[in-house]
């Protein structure tokens, strides 16, 4: 569903130290809404079939079309594909998201500033309603960045944010932390997003009896272990990817490393 009414306010980052996160900064970061296009303002040679209207982030159009994807004389479900066009240069290709027969959607497009240099970042929260019959809903969070040569990922906040669905299988309840505006934003201000903007690691609290998982699991496959956490444990968090935080326990006769919901945890 389109959304075209976008509207939050925004803190500035002036004086923040290198290797500070928005968290350790005492600032909330609130999302920003950018400017939409004008009806005459499109990616050259980019067919106009609209997932979401464009919108300008300064001199940069950011667009979004749905494309069709042929392979070997064989036609693929569309994706969204995400075109840019600079004030200096022709439009480029960015990112794909994949959808299933057009039912993805962007669900929201807007800006946070991230410490420790308050740079801008732009975030795409992406939805597939029915991506397969594991899960309920896919979700997708794409971060962005300006730089002299235009737009590009972001990786490491992309794979912090990461891609996942909801499910329910085989004993594991999951539900994608990541599927709203609000939920970033919390995030972009927790002491857990330490990892996504420095080297290091954080002290984790379990907060209940938690067990522990080989790998992140998924909907197809569950890698619970018989080893769990109970509450009062101390872990250290040296990863986190989609709402899941590689851990490790070194209180016993050895270290133990595994994945656990980062929400079984308070971040110290």
């Amino acid at each position: 569903m389109k959304r075209f009414l976008l509207g939050l306010l925004f803190f500035s980052f002036a004086s923040l130290s290198a290797g500070a996160s928005n968290f350790d900064s005492g600032i909330y970061a609130v999302a920003r809404d950018l400017r939409f296009a004008e009806d005459d303002e499109h990616c050259d040679g980019v067919p106009v079939d609209r997932a979401f209207q464009p919108v300008k982030w300064g001199d940069t159009l950011v667009c979004f079309d749905y494309e069709e994807v042929r392979r070997d004389g064989l036609h693929f479900p569309d994706v969204i594909a995400l075109h840019t066009k600079s004030s200096f240069g022709p439009s480029a290709k960015v990112h794909y998201f994949s959808g299933v027969a057009n039912s993805g959607t962007i669900q929201d497009v807007f800006l946070l500033s991230i410490a420790p240099a308050a740079e801008d970042r732009l975030f795409v929260i992406y939805r597939d309603p029915n991506p397969n019959r594991w899960f309920s809903a896919l979700y997708q969070v794409a971060v962005f960045q300006l730089n002299g040569e235009g737009l590009s990922r972001d990786e490491g906040l992309s794979e912090f944010f990461g891609m996942g669905g909801d499910f329910s299988h085989d004993g594991l309840a999951y539900v994608f932390p990541y599927r709203s505006r609000k939920e970033i934003e919390s995030s972009v201000n927790s002491a857990l997003f330490r990892l996504a903007t420095s080297s290091g690691e954080v002290i984790g609290t379990v907060q209940d009896k938690t067990y522990l998982y080989e790998k992140i699991p998924s909907a197809d496959w569950n890698s619970i272990t018989s080893s769990y956490l109970i509450k009062g444990d101390k872990v250290s968090v040296i990863d986190a990817l989609a709402g899941w935080c590689n851990v490790t326990y070194s209180a016993g006769a050895r270290p133990v490393k595994a994945w656990v919901k980062c929400e079984s945890m308070i971040i110290n």
